[in-house]
């Protein structure tokens, strides 16, 4: 709702964008029975489906703390996001 009343969506939309995520790493800083703390590194390829606009990359890094949950519907996984710390290197 946040993302539609900001207007982002709208403009996703007209941009018809598409995007690749790619993870170069995954590095499990801490597991215990109530979290996980992990680090990701990885980037995102932009692209639009519309000619003549050109590509752009998002090199991130993200740490993570996921909260460990009953796996249901609406937890698959049995994580939620409780923390979240993202780097930008090129943007």
């Amino acid at each position: 709702n946040e993302l539609k009343s900001s207007g982002i969506v709208d403009k996703l939309k007209a941009m018809k964008e598409r995007t690749t995520l790619t993870l170069t790493e995954i590095d499990v800083k801490n597991d215990t029975p109530q979290v996980l703390e992990v680090r990701v590194k990885g980037y995102r390829d932009i692209s639009s489906y519309l000619p003549g606009v050109a590509p752009d990359e998002v090199v991130f890094e993200d740490d993570l703390v996921l909260k460990k949950v009953p796996r249901s519907d609406a937890a698959p996984y049995g994580l939620l996001v409780e923390d979240d710390e993202t780097s930008y290197f090129k943007k």
